[in-house]
């Protein structure tokens, strides 16, 4: 069994419609939750590695002032925060080596059907999808999440094994906490039972942040943002609560370790290379220059030198675009 976890252990803090069936409308609206899922963690993901300042966004240049002096001069063993403080080649050898780990959560089969590298997975039958699945390939999970014709309990189990292969990108599917589902418990007077779904997925996002995923975390935290402008105080977070989901985050790293010592698969790495972790932190600038105030996930938003250099420059580019706005 593992022991306790922390970020700190990373160095940067603790025709005409048819009239469907209310099971059919289950599936299309987990399918569709599939679709706009994907959506997100492509665009945050995205948005997370390959940002350039340009004209539009105000910012001409990388910002010497927030990173330094030597742009593009440094290697990848040298200190530093922004791929832009890093040589051509080292920027090839990070990105290289970024791919490969996000690879290994499930990156790169999100948005199977259009991609080159699915092998034609779109055209595989279920059977097939099914066999392909149950060996750990991401692809096929993905194509079979990606099939309307999938039950939402065979989607979950999907998710779950995608999980078990050390996947994060399933989590979404695996334990979501959907708003007209929270809603429908609010409205029922059941508000407990919606924070207790809530907090699940919480905890998952939590776990996804012990993996080193700062896009899925991120898109937790923005998550429970708007959660909490939908619904208020009926999702809003205790201490206990707070207590509550990191222990779960743990459970759940314990729950999947077992499942992959039972499979021989050994343990999930909790060891994430230096470019995600800089990633990372880039993220948590991102997030705290929004102005979160929140305890969700706190210890893992700690500041340090470089989260400092990214909430500057993040600072500077929303007050630009709303200069510019």
């Amino acid at each position: 069994m593992s022991g306790a976890i922390d970020g700190g252990q990373w160095g940067w803090g603790a025709g005409k419609e048819p009239d469907l069936t209310g099971d059919q409308q289950n599936v299309n609206a987990g399918y569709s939750a599939v679709r706009d899922h994907e959506s997100s963690l492509l665009n945050a993901a995205s948005e997370a590695v390959n940002f350039v300042p340009t004209e539009n966004n105000g910012l001409t240049g990388p910002p010497a002032d927030v990173y330094g002096q030597d742009l593009g001069t440094k290697s990848d063993e040298e200190d530093w925060c922004s791929l832009s403080e890093l040589s051509e080649q080292s920027q090839v050898d990070v990105s290289a080596e970024l791919d490969e780990w996000r690879r290994g959560l499930g990156y790169d089969a999100i948005g199977t059907q259009n991609r080159p590298n699915s092998m034609n997975y779109q055209d595989y039958n279920l059977s097939t999808l099914r066999s392909l699945a149950g060996q750990g390939d991401f692809y096929a999970i993905y194509q079979l999440l990606e099939r309307p014709e999938v039950t939402q309990e065979e989607r979950k189990s999907l998710a779950h094994e995608a999980l078990v292969y050390g996947a994060t990108t399933t989590i979404a599917q695996y334990a979501a906490a959907p708003n007209p589902e929270l809603s429908r418990l609010i409205k029922a007077g059941k508000p407990e039972a919606a924070k207790q779904l809530l907090i699940e997925e919480l905890a998952w996002g939590e776990y996804a942040a012990i993996r080193g995923d700062y896009t899925v975390f991120g898109t937790t935290v923005r998550s429970y943002q708007n959660r909490l402008k939908l619904f208020g105080d009926a999702v809003r977070l205790s201490n206990e609560d707070l207590k509550t989901i990191s222990a779960m985050a743990h459970e759940n790293v314990e729950s999947i370790n077992a499942e992959r010592t039972a499979r021989g698969l050994g343990e999930l790495s909790l060891s994430p290379p230096k470019s995600a972790k800089k990633m990372f932190e880039r993220k948590v600038g991102s997030i705290l220059s929004g102005g979160y105030d929140l305890n969700y996930g706190r210890q893992f938003l700690q500041a340090n030198s470089c989260v400092e250099r990214h909430l500057e420059f993040f600072t500077r580019l929303k007050k630009s675009g709303e200069a510019g706005g």
